[in-house]
């Protein structure tokens, strides 16, 4: 474990140098086309999954180097009963990714797993509340994520929020299957924030280009107050 721990250290001070690059001028260069074309909501889905992206291929860059793999594999989703609060970002991304790539019938199954989702919560745990003590509650339901598909897999994987791209087991998945996180598991909160460094400089220039002020679009998209857990937050008019 001083191991994972030392890895943790290392990652957040290479991820800290190398997202240091990724200003609001690299993406007015990268993305000048795109910022020029593009609705806000478009561009924030394409900025979302680069940031994304490069924040994972970081974790990945430190763990070739340390010589440690983590044990998340397909069909494994014991973290998949974990409480997800998602920022508009993330819902707009999820909600391109049904519209654009499931089928009719996939969508209408995606809606009944939503609706029942919300149904089984509320009548288990109660309402929606951000504290310890709901998501504690949540927690002993063992309530699966209503995108986890019958093989075991996320149908929205590509598409995936910024939690489930960022948490990973070292040691086994049965640690997970226990709800025993803490020394196992790593929860890479440099890399979120690599993401959310550069969504910001992402938001910047998209805003410098159009006029707009950068405060309103970092308010409406990636401002963590206004966080919604994930079953609730994904309309079912919306697709």
């Amino acid at each position: 474990m001083d191991e994972l721990k030392s890895m943790v250290l290392e990652s957040a001070a290479y991820q800290q140098k190398q997202r240091a690059q990724y200003t609001p001028r690299f993406f007015m260069e990268r993305f000048g086309e795109l910022i020029k074309k593009q609705d806000i909501q478009e561009y924030v889905e394409n900025a979302f999954l680069f940031s994304c992206e490069i924040a994972e291929s970081l974790v990945t860059d430190i763990e070739i180097n340390k010589n440690i793999h983590n044990k998340c594999l397909k069909g494994c989703s014991h973290c998949c009963t974990q409480p997800i609060q998602i920022l508009e970002a993330e819902r707009i991304v999820i909600i391109n990714k049904i519209n654009r790539d499931f089928s009719p019938e996939d969508k209408r199954k995606i809606k009944h797993a939503i609706k029942q989702f919300q149904k089984d919560l509320r009548s288990k745990v109660g309402a929606v509340k951000h504290t310890s003590k709901f998501r504690q509650d949540y927690l002993k339901q063992g309530l699966y994520c209503p995108f986890l598909g019958e093989d075991g897999a996320c149908s929205i994987y590509n598409s995936r929020p910024i939690n489930c791209r960022t948490y990973y087991e070292y040691i086994s998945p049965e640690s997970c299957e226990r709800q025993d996180y803490s020394d196992t598991s790593i929860a890479f909160e440099d890399a979120q924030f690599t993401i959310y460094f550069m969504l910001k400089n992402a938001l910047i220039a998209y805003a410098e280009y159009h006029g707009i002020d950068y405060i309103f679009l970092w308010d409406r998209y990636v401002n963590k107050n206004n966080i919604e857990l994930l079953p609730f937050s994904v309309n079912t008019n919306d697709f």
